[in-house]
């Protein structure tokens, strides 16, 4: 039985991982569809999966999957329901980054004074020699208002940190790096999700269209890269290689809710699972392998 531990390093929060997992476990990706198997046949035992939809009926759950060789062998809730993915698409815009990094489409080392990048009150002296790879580790001491939610309220003050030097998460590094991406690339952000990650990888219920930015209605170079990735799962990936087995839950928001609390007009937070009440519902899945 692998330890809680031993699981936990297996977390992964982007989800293009899932299709190639699975294809690199199995030798094969999954085809339009999730091809299916019975708990039994994949070594789980099927009374433990009874228990831990118990528990998933306890929570605000509205989807779980469970993946094993290649094939689902537990489901629950709506699979095929797209819903607002929030800041997950930070880390689908640094996998975006590595082609054009090493083609040398995207250098690094560039400041942004040197990519043109300012605000419309003017970015400070120091702020402007922060380089492309200290946005990419949330490390750019650029502590400029962003206009989206979502940011620390107790930011260090603008021109304290030097670039490079102090890790502070925030939205300003990312809605910045969208908009570096664009320029570089001459292409749109959703444009290059589609074209190579959703297509190659099989997102089975990506669609272009429905891609876009939500809530925002000023549009200063910080918020031009900004998106919404919509996809067919969650906000929780676990990959357990030891097992040949995935696990994929999502806490649905829906789209209304995430456009009025981009526009500032609600406070209310939807009840949240969080990391400890997934890796609850992991350990019951890993428990189950026979």
């Amino acid at each position: 039985m692998l330890t809680r531990r031993a699981a936990a390093k297996s977390l992964i929060l982007a989800a293009p991982f899932l299709s190639a997992s699975a294809h690199a476990a199995t030798g094969k990706a999954p085809g339009a569809d999730w091809e299916k198997a019975t708990p039994q046949e994949r070594g789980f035992m099927p009374d433990d999966f009874a228990a831990l939809e118990l528990e998933l009926c306890t929570l605000p759950t509205t989807a779980f999957m469970v993946v094993s060789g290649g094939k689902q062998v537990y489901g629950y809730g709506d699979l095929a329901q797209s819903c607002y993915l929030a800041s997950a698409r930070k880390s689908i815009l640094s996998m975006l980054y590595g082609k054009y990094m090493l083609n040398g489409t995207i250098d690094l080392d560039k400041t942004m004074a040197d990519l043109g990048i300012d605000e419309v009150d003017g970015l400070l002296p120091i702020e402007k020699t922060a380089q492309v790879r200290d946005l990419l580790i949330a490390s750019s001491g650029v502590y400029h208002p962003t206009g989206s939610p979502g940011d620390d309220p107790n930011s260090p003050p603008r021109g304290s940190k030097q670039p490079g030097t102090f890790f502070h998460y925030n939205n300003w590094d990312f809605n910045v790096l969208g908009t570096i991406f664009e320029k570089a690339t001459g292409k749109k952000i959703f444009a290059a999700l589609d074209e190579e990650l959703a297509k190659p990888l099989q997102f089975q219920d990506f669609d272009l269209s429905r891609q876009r930015m939500m809530g925002f209605e000023r549009q200063s170079p910080a918020w031009a890269g900004s998106f919404m990735a919509s996809g067919q799962f969650g906000q929780f990936i676990l990959v357990l290689p030891a097992i040949d087995t995935v696990i994929v839950h999502r806490r649905a928001v829906t789209d209304e809710h995430a456009v009025l609390r981009n526009l500032g007009k609600t406070r209310f937070e939807p009840t949240r699972v969080l990391g400890p009440d997934f890796l609850k519902l992991a350990d019951k899945v890993v428990a189950a392998k026979a």
